[in-house]
């Protein structure tokens, strides 16, 4: 059975979007995680370039923004995402796909998906 977006229980909006952008079939690292990110779990995925490693943390990080929705912190901010190498963190602000291994921390509890797919933070 194909997994759809809409399996995987994100906020209405974001659903919405997606399928006004033509995204219907997450791809396999998003299958895996948004799952588990949506749980609080710690992931660490390696996929190749191109494969939305991005969206795999990305998506359910705005799904708790959504559910959330409340102004930053005086001089704070609500998300931090931290990139390796400044190349990475300039294509990020540009729209470009970095090629990059996706870490996302949420809590002290960590899952393993499949060993050469996803292991622990911590």
């Amino acid at each position: 059975m194909t997994t759809t977006f809409d399996d995987l229980a994100l906020a209405p909006t974001i659903l919405q979007a997606l399928n006004e952008a033509g995204y219907k079939t997450p791809t396999p690292i998003q299958a895996q995680s948004i799952p588990l990110l949506l749980q609080g779990r710690d992931l660490l995925g390696m996929a190749q370039t191109g494969t939305g490693k991005t969206a795999s943390f990305a998506l359910p990080l705005l799904h708790r923004l959504a559910a959330d929705p409340r102004p930053a912190p005086k001089n704070g901010a609500r998300v931090l995402v931290l990139a390796r190498r400044a190349s990475w963190s300039a294509r990020s602000r540009t729209g470009s796909r970095p090629s990059a291994v996706t870490s996302t921390s949420t809590s002290p509890r960590s899952s393993a998906v499949s060993a050469s797919f996803i292991r622990s933070t911590r």
